[in-house]
């Protein structure tokens, strides 16, 4: 049996308007959704980026914003020959850390993102 665990960044902003957090190592997980829960006086230009260590991509972009949202992030699969299927996806696996970063947000503002995970195996 799988639980869903979290992992919660309180990023709050500096004079500029930008900060920024990094998780612990994480061995072997798949994320299932990422909640964004923005300071409720954050600037309308705010910018949100999750991104993953290894492999090292991004996982949720968010610009120009500053609604609450709880978001799924997939990956499209391929098939034997490497063509995008489009009636497929995977959830995101992580072997590595999760970084949340806000820009534009507007000098000392404290908005949280939780990512919720399930871990494959241990």
């Amino acid at each position: 049996m799988s639980f869903i665990e979290e992992a919660k960044f309180s990023l709050t902003t500096d004079g500029s308007g930008d900060a920024s957090s990094t998780t612990d190592t994480l061995q072997g997980i798949e994320v299932v959704a990422i909640a964004v829960d923005y300071d409720a006086s954050a600037a309308a230009g705010t910018d949100l980026t999750v991104t993953l260590s290894n492999p090292n991509s991004d996982i949720l972009v968010l610009t120009n914003n500053n609604t609450d949202a709880l978001h799924y992030p997939t990956v499209a699969t391929s098939d034997g020959t490497g063509s995008a299927r489009a009636d497929f996806v995977n959830n995101i696996l992580v072997n590595g850390t999760i970084t949340a970063t806000i820009a534009q947000g507007g000098a000392s503002k404290t908005s949280t993102v939780t990512v919720y995970y399930r871990r494959l195996f241990g």
